[in-house]
């Protein structure tokens, strides 16, 4: 079996790879600039990650239909364990009690995507969600490795994860893409979320949005905008223009909703997937979306992010059905706290 599945996905996702290079934390391991605190925090939070995805290797495990791969998942949960004793010795050095730590909003919503699904999705999911965190590390560590400064006291990190054992596990889990049971879609979905994740994991590790330049260049991200009604959906393409970041805010609902005080319709939502991190700089309760039809008349809608990461918005009962609707965005920034623009979706409701 060959890597041509996790090399298309892998090169799709190259967006983030990047980024995560580009962040002042991973780029502080290198250089030695990291803070001290920084780097403790995040070796705590990378343990507790670590424990949840050899949890996930076992669920993954479970799942397998051959004898190959469950000997493979054994093989991988081991790996783990040997990263994890790194972090114990790093853990006693900086004076860090593992048993203790509580995990951020960052490690939690990485690890609970992993478990649930490793635990709910085939077998070949499990590896699609698994494998950013094995191909992204190896190729982070064969990227800081020339540039590593002798004086930088993070080597080990940049070392361990360069060595060419840690780059044989992705070649061994990759294959697994392959198997029964999903579509490539499902794959590709899942592994460019596992990535999103991975850069927000660094990004809460360095405590937020990282300063300076941005990322990556300004470029056009693709949504996709899905109305759902029963069983059936349609699907509308959206244009934005944005940069990358991490989301922020949680819930909210359009003023428009507050003031006209109307239930929102229960009955159908419409889910907006970014293909790529976008911060949505909303504070929970503000203003992140405002629906009009077509004659400029404004609906209520109420919005908010899904463990699954994707932003559920649920308009009113009384919004027009079988016309155009345009959603306006609102309150969506870059890292340097500007606001952009971005272009209107424009959708039905059937």
């Amino acid at each position: 079996m060959t890597t041509l599945l996790a090399d298309r996905f892998w090169q799709c996702d190259r967006d983030l790879a990047d980024a995560c290079l580009l962040h002042p934390f991973v780029r502080g391991l290198a250089d030695g600039s990291l803070p001290p605190w920084r780097y403790r925090d995040y070796v705590a939070q990378d343990a507790f990650f670590l424990r949840a995805f050899a949890g996930a290797y076992q669920l993954a495990g479970a799942r397998c239909a051959d004898a190959d791969g469950r000997a493979l998942y054994v093989r991988l949960a081991q790996g783990v364990e040997d990263e994890l004793q790194l972090h114990r010795r790093q853990a006693e050095r900086l004076g860090i009690d593992l048993q203790r730590v509580q995990a951020t909003d960052a490690t939690l919503a990485y690890t609970e995507f992993l478990t649930a699904t490793a635990a709910t999705r085939p077998e070949p999911c499990a590896a699609a969600a698994m494998l950013p965190c094995l191909r992204l590390y190896a190729w982070l560590g064969a990227q800081l490795l020339p540039a590593l400064a002798p004086s930088s006291p993070y080597g080990d990190w940049v070392r361990a994860y360069a060595d060419p054992g840690f780059t044989a596990l992705w070649r061994l889990l990759a294959p697994r893409l392959a198997g029964a049971g999903a579509d490539s879609d499902e794959l590709a979905a899942l592994h460019r979320r596992a990535m999103h994740l991975e850069h927000r994991f660094f990004a809460a590790a360095w405590g937020g949005d990282a300063p300076g330049r941005p990322l990556v260049r300004d470029r056009s991200l693709d949504f996709l905008s899905l109305p759902k009604v029963g069983g059936g959906r349609s699907a509308a393409r959206v244009r934005s223009d944005c940069r990358m970041a991490d989301r922020r805010a949680c819930r909210g609902r359009s003023r428009h909703h507050a003031r006209r005080g109307e239930a929102p319709g229960k009955s159908m939502h419409i889910d907006v997937t970014p293909s790529a991190p976008v911060h949505w700089a909303a504070a929970v309760g503000a203003e992140l979306v405002v629906l009009k039809d077509a004659s400029g008349g404004i609906h209520a809608i109420d919005w908010e992010w899904t463990d699954a990461g994707v932003l559920r918005l649920v308009p009113a009962a009384d919004a027009p059905r079988k016309e155009d609707l345009r959603l306006v965005w609102k309150g969506v920034r870059d890292l340097h706290g500007r606001t952009l623009k971005l272009e209107p979706t424009v959708f039905r409701l059937p």
